[in-house]
């Protein structure tokens, strides 16, 4: 357990990702937080929402997941390089994955029961960084939205 998160967190000496700098589902995380925080109203049905989001696509268990999103919320504090993020998610993601992804991004964003400008515009752009055309970013806002 312990050997997971640490590479998941990019600390494991063995991990792939360590040439390549972030790891893909730390820098998933990283791009939900930075949904959550876009608007500089933290929620705390948001952290809930990443924590259940990372639970259901890492497999991780519930202290897991509160402990990967602590780190990754105070990183999220001090680091605005999204570039690194989602070059990683070009690196190794799908297109499907990229759009369950950006699905993600919409959940976390419709957590608190609004979806403020502000996240809609940070998902917009991050949608573009990941080379998402405008259809797929609408359909998983309407996705995400009927959840």
């Amino acid at each position: 357990m312990k050997s997971n998160f640490m590479a998941w967190l990019g600390l494991d000496s063995d991990n792939e990702e360590e040439a390549s700098g972030v790891d893909t589902n730390r820098a998933a995380a990283a791009l939900m937080a930075e949904v959550m925080a876009v608007d500089h109203d933290w929620h705390e049905l948001e952290v809930e929402r990443i924590e259940d989001l990372m639970q259901e696509s890492l497999g991780l268990d519930a202290e897991e997941a509160r402990e990967i999103v602590s780190e990754v919320l105070e990183q999220q504090k001090s680091q605005h390089d999204l570039f690194q993020f989602t070059s990683a998610i070009n690196r190794e993601y799908s297109q499907d994955q990229k759009f369950e992804l950006l699905k993600s991004l919409w959940l976390v964003a419709y957590a608190d029961g609004r979806v403020d400008a502000y996240e809609e515009h940070i998902i917009r752009r991050l949608a573009d960084l990941i080379h998402m055309p405008h259809n797929q970013f609408i359909k998983a806002k309407i996705d995400a939205r009927d959840i």
